[in-house]
């Protein structure tokens, strides 16, 4: 006996964010991910928060220290979050710069918060990510970004924190 596996018609089409090694593209745009990491709040483990970025075969992974505040240091995942996205932000302003022209990038988050933020749908509330907020914000002014969240399964950058 044998099985053949029926795929319906509506998955025949291409994932919206293919994983292959070549740079993805999203229309004109180059596809990009980052996510971050706070092993203490996540994970049943304790380290030290992580970050990563992707663009096509471009793997990076770095750890995030701990946020220095007034009330002393401060780990959260949404930090780690943000130091993921100002990583790739920073990446991707040097690659236009050693180019000598602009790319356009889709970077894609799968922190709801962050991108949402960085679209301007919901504001900054926590005094910590206001810093932080600004810094992504300066490096995505001088680039031509869009944002979109995905689910963390599509997140490459995921997966290297994992």
């Amino acid at each position: 006996m044998s099985f053949a596996w029926v795929v319906p018609p509506i998955l025949k089409s291409p994932p919206a964010f293919p994983g292959g090694t070549a740079a993805s593209r999203d229309a004109s745009r180059t596809v990009c991910f980052f996510d971050g990491a706070c092993p203490g709040n996540q994970f049943a483990q304790k380290g030290p928060m992580k970050a990563a970025f992707v663009i096509g075969e471009k793997e990076s992974v770095r750890n995030v220290p701990d946020l220095r505040t007034p009330d002393g240091p401060m780990r959260s995942n949404n930090i780690a979050e943000y130091h993921g996205l100002i990583f790739l932000l920073r990446h991707l302003r040097d690659l236009d710069r050693d180019r000598g022209s602009k790319g356009a990038y889709l970077i894609c988050g799968d922190s709801q918060l962050v991108i949402r933020q960085m679209r301007g749908e919901y504001r900054v509330r926590t005094p910590h990510l206001v810093p932080l907020h600004e810094e992504a914000s300066r490096l995505s002014s001088g680039l031509d970004v869009e944002f979109r969240a995905v689910p963390r399964k599509q997140n490459r950058a995921g997966l290297l924190l994992e």
